[in-house]
């Protein structure tokens, strides 16, 4: 039974079901087949079953179980799946690592950090009646946030992440997206990230969005979060040797 060639493994509100759909796109990608809920995708739907949450949730159902959920692949396909979640929980790396190490290619997106974390906000507050009572607004989050929620801000402190995952895998098999570069020139990302997948990079892929979050980002993030983010900016810029955002 087949492993994943690639995982999609964060980070959350930066673009990860874009990609993933964007991806499945290509007729060498072939798209996951369940989530071990007794759901089999149809055949006629286009999208698959982007989370299967193996390494963080479901590890206890096994191998096996993880195998199932993916296609046999003909000579020259790949498959792979996107759980934004394993980028922050080091012992979801590591059961990555215990077994695929380098045979797994992983990519990691990226999104303004202060952007990210209003998506992120405004999402909670579409799926979680509770959440606009415990936070009516963003200051409220930023000036009483709980511990629970904390992870929150710490999600948009990417450089300690990307050491973090340094530290167990092989660079040459980590890839960062930006999700603004994935906005504004598309074809460039997909063709490069189709390179480190090794497909062929000349298929046309027109991104579709299919599956975009239906919760609109409804203000821009105050400028104390901007500010907050800048020196951790700095420093992946450091790391990842590339200028980002301006603010």
């Amino acid at each position: 039974m087949p492993l994943p060639n690639f995982l999609i493994i964060g980070e959350t509100k930066c673009g990860t079901t874009s990609m993933y759909d964007n991806l499945i796109q290509h007729p060498q990608i072939l798209t996951t087949v369940g989530n071990g809920n007794d759901r089999i995708v149809d055949a006629s739907v286009p999208l698959g079953v982007k989370e299967l949450r193996f390494f963080d949730r479901n590890y206890h159902r096994g191998w096996d179980w993880y195998k199932s959920c993916f296609p046999k692949c003909p000579e020259g396909c790949i498959t792979g799946e996107a759980t934004p979640m394993y980028l922050n929980r080091t012992l979801a790396l590591d059961r990555i690592a215990s077994v695929l190490q380098d045979n797994v290619k992983l990519i990691v997106m990226i999104r303004n950090p202060a952007e990210r974390l209003i998506s992120h906000f405004y999402h909670n507050q579409s799926i979680n009646r509770d959440w606009h009572i415990k936070y009516p607004t963003i200051y409220d989050f930023w000036n009483k946030v709980a511990d629970p929620d904390y992870h929150m801000i710490e999600r948009g402190i990417y450089w300690k992440s990307l050491f973090n995952l340094t530290c167990i895998f092989n660079t040459k098999n980590i890839r960062v997206v930006v999700f603004e570069d994935m906005v504004e020139k598309p074809d460039e990302v997909m063709e490069n990230l189709f390179d480190f997948l090794e497909v062929d990079k000349t298929n046309t892929v027109v991104p579709a969005h299919s599956r975009k979050s239906q919760n609109k980002q409804k203000e821009d993030a105050p400028g104390y979060i901007y500010d907050f983010y800048k020196t951790h900016n700095e420093v992946l810029e450091k790391l990842i040797e590339r200028k980002l955002w301006t603010k």
